[in-house]
């Protein structure tokens, strides 16, 4: 006996040795999937999926599954001869061979192998060399071959033509009979020996160093499996090892098992064929999305002057992300689509990197989604069968652009299937803080502890990353680039300068500097509310007399987005009137409505128009819609319950408007207690009210409304009062308020005069 030699040269094994490089050539087979022509007469679709060595059965060398439920039982004989007696090596293999026949009379569910063996789908295979006598290697596959396309009634001996096949088969004959006749106590019928002889195969397989099948496999290694060809030894004195180890603990792998002991030894491997098509397709879609957010990580005040500002978080939210998944969080606006954006192209060159855009899909589930994406295989099958030595980085922007229930779910179902296989993909999903609040389920994905300093104490318990607002530094950079956006940053406000420290907002005032706005004209805002309604004045109702017209088909445009929990639509919903025409050009002209392009590559899909940014749709919802009798929106939320999900942040900019109308806050308390009174709007829609009231309270004065109603036990809005109540209180200590309106100490005013005032009641 010789030492087994695992790359080059001459080398001659024992049977075990060759026993483990058979069972290393099937498992190249598994690794190459279609690229390996199937063997064993299998139809051509099919392909190996996973190998087992020596197992419990009665046939135990190798057991091996095939994507067509089918399974095959094999025996490595590295030399045989046509042994005639009882205790000849090829008598021993056909004794399993019939006791396999009769393993498994009825169909277990688990493990798929045990039930019946059907010749169409499984196999009795001997596994042999060149070494082996002729008649074994060449004589019996003959017959065995003629066996199988016997006419019915058609006797067995047609199946040998010549004097030495007649010897042949009965020798195969004989060994058969014996064995049944032990097992089951009588002769097999004629019948019943084709039916076993029907599942047998004998394959040569040279597989000793440097021989035919050797060769063969390294070829396919290179050619279909290893991406870097020369690591081709490497690859298969590992696949021989650890089919050795397999077979001296009764294991075996699966093709994706099989891609990780490679990846795990620091082999870089191909996927396998059937899935390199949809991984096309994904590196498509991400590399289309990246460009798509990238507006959002600049700005632009003219088609040449475009401010890009480095965010001093962006390096340590690219250490967090490789570190493990985590989820990013952020006020509206604050950035974290720019930052995503820029997370991605930083992750490049350290391993894969996918990024979805959640408003780019309509998806009611991960089966929809793959549809949508045009993929053969569900996305965590692809992702699970994405190999790589290096992690992959699964990046999904924008979690609350999800306006259905069921498109949310699509998302939290692809991370939480994604997370639970436990592979190389790492999950970064972005979400305002509002939506990842009072999503239980997102934050049981992300249970753990926040990796970075830019956290949130709201959720310390949660593997966080938040986004934080402009620091002094970046906007010092903002003014070195622009004149224009320094002098208003210069002239603000404190209450405008914070406003203005949102990337959002920030781009919102450039693009009102670009439509000549000056810096006396906007240093007097001071709230997003404000912002939004001057942007509104000057891109929309404009001093032309059009105003009307230009609201009247935005107004039909955000129906239409409302009706279809979608944020994109059909562009003849507002064109298919001729008199919308001009209207909707100027609306589009002023970058309010856009074409939908799924990146800046791809041409514009002029028959499908969507907002500019999430937030101007929210804004337009609350303007549109919301600013009408109470009684109607109520009602219309309480008709129309998953309606909630996709205007929730336009009830955000709503109670902002509301706050301004009056002096007492009248109208936004009784909005608020409207809510509270109503038995079919779900607290998650209740709570916004108070929740917006923690970021506008300023006195007492503001409060002093629902301190009366929570007084008065006769008023009809005393229980909501009080049930709005312990929900702002909630809301601010959730909230962590600081800087000038914190929770305790010299400056926490108004909200130690509230709780006295309440404690009193």
């Amino acid at each position: 006996m010789c030492t087994a030699q695992t790359g080059g040269g001459a080398a001659t094994h024992s049977g075990t040795e060759y026993q483990n490089r058979v069972a290393a050539w099937v498992a190249v087979r598994i690794l190459a999937e279609q690229a390996a022509t199937p063997p064993w007469d299998f139809a051509a679709p099919t392909t190996l999926d996973f190998l087992r060595c020596e197992t419990l059965e009665p046939v135990d060398d190798s057991l091996i599954g095939a994507s067509n439920s089918g399974h095959v039982f094999a025996q490595a004989k590295h030399s045989i001869s046509l042994g005639t007696t009882p205790d000849s090596d090829l008598a021993a293999v056909i004794d399993q061979f019939v006791r396999q026949f009769h393993a498994h009379p009825v169909v277990n569910r688990q493990p798929s192998w045990e039930r019946p063996l059907d010749r169409n789908v499984d196999r009795l295979v001997l596994a042999t060399s060149s070494g082996s006598s002729a008649r074994v290697r060449v004589g019996l596959p003959t017959i065995l071959n003629r066996i199988r396309t016997l006419a019915p009634n058609q006797p067995i001996d047609a199946s040998a033509v010549s004097q030495d096949e007649q010897q042949v088969l009965a020798i195969l004959k004989d060994h058969i009979t014996r064995s049944w006749k032990t097992l089951k106590g009588a002769d097999p019928t004629t019948e019943e020996i084709c039916q076993i002889a029907s599942l047998m195969r004998v394959q040569t397989l040279d597989v000793d160093s440097g021989e035919a099948q050797e060769r063969e496999a390294r070829d396919l290694l290179r050619q279909s499996v290893l991406k870097n060809p020369a690591d081709v030894d490497l690859a298969w004195g590992k696949i021989i090892a650890t089919c050795a180890t397999f077979a001296a603990n009764r294991t075996g792998a699966t093709r994706a098992e099989f891609q990780r002991l490679l990846i795990a030894a620091g082999i870089d491997i191909q996927a396998a064929s059937s899935y390199r098509t949809d991984i096309e397709k994904l590196k498509t879609l991400s590399a289309n999305s990246v460009r798509a957010l990238s507006p959002l990580a600049e700005i632009r005040l003219s088609q040449t002057q475009i401010l890009k500002v480095p965010r001093e978080s962006t390096a340590e939210l690219q250490h967090a992300a490789a570190s493990g998944s985590l989820v990013v969080v952020g006020q509206p606006g604050a950035g974290k689509s720019g930052a995503l954006h820029d997370l991605a192209l930083l992750l490049e060159p350290f391993g894969d990197v996918l990024v979805f855009a959640v408003d780019q899909f309509d998806a009611g589930s991960l089966s929809f989604l793959r549809s949508e994406l045009g993929c053969t295989h569900e996305i965590v099958d692809i992702l699970r069968n994405w190999p790589g030595t290096k992690p992959g980085f699964l990046i999904i922007d924008a979690l609350d652009a999800a306006r259905t229930e069921s498109g949310a779910k699509t998302f939290r179902d692809l991370i939480g299937s994604t997370l639970a296989e436990g592979g190389r993909w790492r999950v970064i999903p972005s979400i305002r803080k509002f939506d990842l609040r009072y999503s239980t389920p997102l934050k049981g994905l992300f249970s753990g502890t926040p990796p970075s300093r830019f956290q949130d104490s709201e959720f310390k318990t949660i593997r966080h990353f938040e986004i934080p607002t402009l620091s002094d530094a970046e906007f010092t950079e903002v003014s070195r680039q622009s004149n224009e956006l320094g002098a208003v940053i210069a002239a603000a406000s404190p209450d405008l300068k914070e406003l203005l420290r949102v990337p959002f907002n920030l781009r919102l005032v450039a693009e009102l500097i670009s439509g000549g706005a000056t810096v006396n004209s906007l240093t007097p805002i001071r709230t997003q509310i404000e912002l939004l309604e001057r942007y509104w004045r000057e891109r929309v109702i404009g001093a032309d007399q059009q105003g009307d017209a230009r609201e009247s088909v935005l107004r039909e445009a955000t129906k239409e987005m409302v009706k279809k929990r979608t944020l994109r639509i059909d562009r003849a919903v507002v064109a298919a009137d001729p008199a919308a025409s001009v209207p909707l050009h100027q609306i589009m002209s002023a970058q309010l409505l856009v074409e939908w392009q799924p990146s800046p590559k791809n041409t514009p899909d002029r028959y499908v128009i969507t907002y500019a940014h999430h937030i101007l749709f929210d804004y337009a919802v609350s303007r549109l819609f919301f600013r009408g009798p109470l009684g109607e929106m109520i009602a219309r939320l309480e008709n129309e319950p998953d309606l909630l999900l996709a205007v929730r942040p336009s009830l955000l900019f709503h109670y902002q408007h509301l706050w301004s109308l009056d002096e007492n806050r009248l109208r936004f308390w009784g909005c608020v207690f409207a809510f509270f009174n109503s038995n079919k709007i779900p607290a998650t829609g209740k709570i916004v009210g108070p929740l917006a009231a923690t970021q506008l309270i300023n006195t007492i004065a503001d409060c002093q409304f629902l301190l009366d109603a929570m007084k008065n036990e006769q008023s009809p809005n005393h229980a909501a009062a009080r049930a709005a109540f312990q929900h702002l209180v909630g809301g601010a200590h959730s909230s962590n308020i600081t800087g000038t309106r914190p929770l305790s100490g010299q400056n926490a005013a108004p909200w130690c005069e509230l709780l006295k005032e309440a404690a009193a009641i």
